[in-house]
């Protein structure tokens, strides 16, 4: 039986350290998570093994004492090449690639799939799953001329072209990704998939606002569908942010009203998405800490209460004095009203207010800003 190399699951050398083996969990769930909705059914429960592979993978490299037990079962195991089970003759090379790549053995698909495109060479569905064990292995550059094969022999098999996208995915090269995206889209048009993964290349190219419709559409017609759900909450978030304002040192800032409104309609749609995912969960928490700040409303006193002490008193004492002059008296009883009215409207106020006061013209005019303001 093969032992699964949760090394190559993950696709890091074995010496790997702890803070590299999470980053890459975290990389290889985005990806599979996203084909867990594949139109293909063959590739759906390809994502759910792998998911699970990658689970079962974070259990174990990341506890001391598994990991040391892992790495010592697979430096004494030998994996079962295509040869060793595949009988004299006749061999079924593509159902060996395929039982490897379920079986977690992807060196063994790997070494089928040269096999089977080396006796058939035109044979489109070879290279393909050629490529997608080379992608497993890391070897990009082969992938990418092992899909390209594929797409020359059949190029009217979307398929094909969102794999290479997911690809091009995998290596942050969003340009490229969104244009496979848009070729597998023209053959199958109706197909959410891809469309989600046009959506999913404007959001990484910062332009969620471009994404939106698209994702809104496709989680109105899968409603289900905890992918598209997934890819229209980063959406809104990615969107928000892209209009709060700018501070000086980069980072975002809710400085008015419309602004707050934004942030508070994106964490109520967002949380009625209703998504299981940790990492969003944590961030959108975040999110709400940072509302109910912007919303509080706290006293914002100013560095020095003494001219407002002394404007009050003086107030006072000239109401005081109205019998003696009638217009001084007049001035201190509008100063009794008048100042502490002021002191309450001007200094209680909600906490965007406070940061407004506290940024730069500059910074207050970037971002979405209240229709009051701009007519």
């Amino acid at each position: 039986m093969s032992l699964v190399n949760y090394y190559q699951v993950l696709e890091v050398a074995p010496t790997a350290d702890d803070e590299t083996i999470k980053v890459a969990i975290r990389k290889q769930r985005r990806e599979w998570r996203t084909r867990a909705a594949h139109p293909n059914a063959e590739t759906r429960a390809l994502a759910e093994r792998m998911m699970q592979y990658v689970s079962d993978a974070e259990r174990v490299l990341l506890n001391a004492a598994k990991r040391s037990d892992f790495d010592r079962q697979l430096a004494a195991h030998v994996e079962t090449q295509p040869e060793d089970i595949a009988g004299p003759g006749g061999r079924d090379w593509v159902s060996l690639i395929r039982d490897h790549l379920a079986g977690g053995n992807f060196s063994a698909a790997n070494y089928a799939a040269r096999k089977a495109t080396s006796e058939q060479p035109n044979f489109a569905e070879a290279w393909y799953l050629q490529g997608i064990s080379s992608g497993m292995l890391g070897h990009v550059g082969d992938a990418e001329f092992e899909f390209g094969e594929a797409i020359r022999l059949d190029p009217k098999n979307a398929a094909y072209y969102g794999e290479l996208a997911q690809l091009y995915v995998g290596e942050e090269q969003w340009g490229r990704a969104q244009e496979n995206f848009r070729r597998a889209n023209d053959l199958e048009p109706n197909n959410d998939f891809y469309r989600v993964g046009i959506a999913a290349m404007h959001v990484a190219q910062e332009r969620p606002d471009l994404a939106l419709p698209i994702l809104e559409e496709a989680v109105k017609k899968n409603p289900e569908n905890a992918t598209y759900k997934m890819q229209l909450a980063v959406a809104l978030i990615d969107y928000a942010e892209s209009r709060f304002s700018k501070l000086g040192d980069g980072s975002l800032a809710i400085l008015n009203s419309a602004q707050l409104e934004l942030a508070e309609s994106t964490v109520s749609r967002v949380r009625a998405l209703n998504i299981k995912d940790h990492e969003l969960n944590v961030e959108i928490n975040v999110w709400s800490r940072a509302v109910a700040d912007a919303e509080r409303v706290l006293w914002a006193h100013p560095d020095n209460l003494t001219i407002f002490v002394v404007a009050f008193v003086a107030s006072v004492i000239a109401l005081f004095l109205i019998g003696v002059s009638t217009l001084v008296g007049v001035i201190g009883l509008i100063g009794v009203i008048a100042i502490p009215v002021f002191y309450v409207k001007y200094f209680r106020v909600p906490g965007y207010v406070r940061e407004a006061r506290q940024a730069t013209k500059f910074e207050r005019q970037t971002g979405i800003q209240p229709v009051k303001e701009l007519a």
